[in-house]
């Protein structure tokens, strides 16, 4: 049998980066963060849970109906993600497929593994019919 997984947290961000090309960051000050890395983040909801041991989870966001729409162009680039963060203990799992997992032992250390997934946010449907010139 393989390596069971214990969560123990979760964290879940829905989050814009914009990312400007790094030969127009090189100009402005390095002062500044922005210029550094190239890249603002935005966090605009967050959802976080602490378990004993978790099977499965939900969780419920809206993007804000004021929120700018995914794009890209040769200079800068604003993209929507979605980013899991998981606290996990390894447990192993006794031989019969029946017989729950060992519980962590406390000289387990938590490992945190990390998932982003790329959202695409376009304007609703209406404001494309009500665009100037469309009936």
């Amino acid at each position: 049998m393989g390596e069971r997984l214990y969560v123990t947290q979760v964290l879940v961000t829905l989050e814009t980066e914009e990312v400007i090309a790094p030969k127009h960051t090189a100009a402005a000050s390095a002062a500044s963060a922005v210029e550094v890395h190239g890249t603002i983040r935005k966090v605009h909801d967050e959802c976080a849970e602490v378990t004993a041991h978790l099977a499965e989870s939900h969780f419920l966001f809206s993007v804000p109906p004021d929120a700018e729409v995914s794009f890209s162009t040769p200079l800068v680039a604003v993209r929507w993600l979605l980013r899991l963060e998981l606290v996990v203990l390894p447990t192993l799992a006794l031989a019969g497929d029946s017989t729950p997992p060992q519980p962590p032992s406390p000289a387990s250390s938590p490992q945190r593994m990390h998932w982003v997934m790329p959202l695409i946010v376009r304007p609703p449907h209406d404001a494309w019919c009500r665009a100037p010139g469309v009936m």
